[in-house]
């Protein structure tokens, strides 16, 4: 028992000096991020973590500005100049759950390099409207924009919407009527809270990296991922949609005819569930028309391929699968090449 002991505890302490850090719980998944006093929360820059779930491990490497990069583009930054395609969300933009090669942005970006475009990946895990907002006014006067393409998340954006604290802890900034500027920046670090639950996931850089074999040989998944999805909120009104889109408009209002535009319809697995996308596609066209925002539903959205929403999607998260990805990238590629 004492060289088993021993043993784990080399083990341990061996991934930690590898630079391995614990990212099981909510919690640890914000330790690529740091406190920031206006966003709650940013990426740090040149940074990398290794990401782990049951369905997947890998490195995610950032730049020197903090953006999302490859393994090879780490050390580099966009120049300025060049004409950007801007894509803006939480961790469904910032696509930590594949390699970042294998990531919408990153195909989207390698589509597009023999035009000069680039793409400009702005997505952070967590982020909800009011964030969207503050990004795009932090970044956007530095480059050159070609156009924008807000990624809603309803699951998220709208039921997180007018929340103080991300559910791993950090402050977020919230706005009331106006969106000149938020009610309660600067944010607080003293406001950051920690969860003490689910100690062994939290705190174990080997449970991070043997995470994917323990669900293959022992379901280990069922025991830590398994929750109960209340289905009723998967379903949004028009005013709720209304109310997240309103962030998309001002960021429109504020570019001006410099560029579009656009929110993009990102929903979970969980609508599809007894169809609530379709009533959900209603009311979010509808909040579109009534606040004159350009907004797009990708195909595989509202028509999946082969009727198999499932395939679009990790099992039981919320992440586009790789196949989700490549989905999602050859739709922005044939819109973008469409719509000069």
């Amino acid at each position: 028992m004492l060289i088993f002991s021993s043993g784990i505890l080399i083990a341990e302490g061996g991934l930690r000096l590898l630079g391995v850090e614990p990212g099981l719980s909510i919690v640890h998944r914000l330790n690529p991020y740091q406190f920031d006093p206006e966003l709650g929360w940013a990426t740090r820059p040149h940074s990398s973590f290794l990401r782990s779930s049951p369905e997947y491990i890998h490195y995610n490497y950032y730049d020197k500005d903090g953006l999302p990069a490859t393994f090879e583009n780490r050390n580099g930054q966009i120049t300025p100049e060049a004409p950007k395609i801007v894509l803006i969300g939480n961790s469904y933009v910032e696509s930590y759950y594949v390699p970042y090669k294998k990531s919408f942005p990153a195909i989207l970006d390698e589509s597009l390099r023999a035009s000069g475009k680039r793409v400009l990946n702005l997505g952070v895990s967590g982020y909800t409207p009011a964030q969207y907002l503050l990004q795009a006014r932090r970044h956007l006067p530095k480059h050159n924009v070609d156009s924008v393409f807000v990624f809603l998340v309803p699951y998220q954006d709208i039921r997180f919407l007018n929340s103080p604290f991300f559910p791993g802890g950090y402050p977020k900034p919230i706005f009331g009527e106006r969106l000149d500027s938020p009610l309660n920046t600067p944010l607080s670090v003293s406001l950051l809270k920690k969860s003490k639950t689910r100690q062994l996931e939290d705190y174990s850089a080997l449970l991070t990296v043997l995470q994917p074999l323990l669900f293959k040989w022992i379901g280990y998944r069922n025991a830590i991922y398994d929750y109960p999805i209340d289905f009723d909120k998967m379903l949004f009104s028009v005013d709720e949609f209304g109310d997240a889109l309103r962030y998309s408009k001002q960021i429109q209002t504020e570019l001006g005819s410099k560029a579009n535009v656009f929110t993009v319809y990102a929903p979970t697995e969980f609508e599809y569930h007894d169809d609530r996308i379709s009533k959900n596609l209603v009311a979010f066209r509808q909040a579109c028309d009534q606040l004159l925002v350009r907004c797009l539903v990708p195909p595989h959205v509202e028509f999946p391929p082969g009727g198999n929403f499932q395939v679009l999607y990790y099992e039981k998260d919320r992440h586009p699968s790789s196949t989700g990805a490549a989905l999602i990238a050859d739709f922005l590629v044939g819109f973008i090449k469409n719509n000069p």
